[in-house]
């Protein structure tokens, strides 16, 4: 007979939970543990924890911080990554003259300026959004604006169906 509960260890590895370090009672899927542990943080900024510097989804008790400093597998990365920022600064003398050749060459005639005066494609689609008999998108407004722009449209809206008529 089959179980009618389910083991965690069951789940796709896209659906993996992990547990909140600062409360454990939250579990949270792996992709979307970043951004749990920014609101948990606030509300729960328990003393006596403290942040990894290499990986901030790394949260340790104070006393163990240093040894996992030490032995961090993201600190590797983090090394790397400044051994190869250093090696390309070194390298800057050398291919200063190669990079000024192919930077002369390359986008002379650009100017991005001139074109900012051409409607972007997010505006050319409100544009003619607006012309069409479809309601706009008003979420991201303050309340206030939700307000006037209900009317607005309200009032657009009819104005549209009585010139089709």
């Amino acid at each position: 007979m089959a179980s009618a509960y389910f083991s965690v260890d069951s789940l796709p590895e896209s659906e993996r939970l992990e547990a909140c370090p600062y409360n454990p009672a939250h579990m949270v899927v792996a992709h979307r543990m970043s951004k749990h542990l920014i609101k948990c943080r606030k509300s729960h900024s328990v003393q006596g924890t403290a942040v990894c510097k290499f990986n901030v989804m790394h949260v340790l008790p104070t006393q163990e911080i240093d040894y996992h400093h030490r032995t961090c597998t993201d600190r590797i990365l983090v090394e790397r990554f400044i051994e190869v920022q250093q090696e390309l600064n070194n390298n800057n003398d050398v291919d200063s003259g190669i990079q000024s050749t192919v930077c002369s060459q390359v986008g002379q005639d650009e100017d991005w300026d001139k074109d900012q005066d051409a409607p972007s494609g997010v505006l050319r689609v409100k544009d003619k959004a607006k012309k069409a008999n479809v309601v706009l998108n008003i979420q991201h407004d303050i309340p206030s604006e939700r307000k006037r722009r209900r009317k607005e449209e309200a009032q657009r809206l009819r104005n549209l169906r009585d010139s089709a008529f």
